[in-house]
């Protein structure tokens, strides 16, 4: 697995403005396909994309949730994450600071495509404290993603 969701676009296939169809590889297309993978949205309409898979088993994800007092923490642990010199590419973290009850509240939701509990990359947002709730635990992506979309109030 590497990098962001555009280093996996395999091809794309795009409206133009012209009312043309055309598809953007690498092979086909090639100075638009670099442009509509990290560029803006003002080249076409894309109608589809095809990604690369990847084979996926158990995965170590879920949610930490952790009192605003922790602020200078997360902030360090979300640094040292993105700037370590080995970074783990197995590894990735979505942070999310916000206001519930009239207090600051940090959101942690770490996950690591591989089985392994609390992995060196992501341990320093397991090891933060206090910590109102962590459901991290070996699971599968698509019964991570059922929980995640159980989270969320329906049409949001």
């Amino acid at each position: 697995m590497t990098g962001f969701t555009c280093d996996n676009v395999v091809s794309y296939q795009v409206v133009l403005a012209s009312g043309s169809i055309v598809t953007a590889s690498a092979s086909q297309n090639s100075g638009l396909f670099v442009a509509l993978k990290g560029g803006s949205n003002n080249f076409g309409i894309v109608t589809q994309i095809t990604y690369k898979t990847y084979k996926l088993s158990n995965i170590w994800a879920g949610s930490i949730i952790y009192d605003g007092s922790t602020a200078a923490q997360n902030i360090q642990a979300f640094s040292n994450f993105i700037g370590a010199s080995n970074f783990d590419t197995k590894a990735s973290l979505m942070q999310t600071f916000g206001f519930g009850q009239g207090q600051l509240i940090i959101v942690n939701q770490p996950i690591y495509a591989a089985g392994t509990v609390n992995p060196p990359a992501l341990a320093h947002f397991s090891a933060i404290q206090p910590q109102y709730e962590n459901t991290m635990a070996i699971t599968t992506l698509p019964a991570y993603a059922v929980v995640q979309d159980s989270s969320s109030p329906s049409g949001l």
